[in-house]
């Protein structure tokens, strides 16, 4: 996997609860956001706003199984 990629995707992963744009992303991984789209789905092999809302898909169940009622965990991730 690309270095650059592995380095947005901790990002992501580390800041699912804030707000989360291509520019921002892109900008972690020191590309261009058009570069950077194109190279996310050639590695991931999803765009980047459906990887987000997977992850916090992922985050909220995380957080329910910890003993969070759904509707707090949702309004978390």
């Amino acid at each position: 996997s690309d270095p650059r990629i592995l380095r947005a995707i901790a990002y992501v992963n580390s800041h699912l609860t804030g707000a989360l744009t291509l520019e921002r992303v892109a900008a972690e991984a020191c590309l261009s956001p058009s570069r950077f789209r194109h190279l996310f789905v050639e590695e991931t092999g999803m765009a980047l706003r459906p990887y987000i809302l997977w992850r916090r898909f992922l985050l909220t169940w995380d957080l329910v199984g910890r003993g969070e009622s759904l509707s707090a965990a949702a309004h978390t991730a």
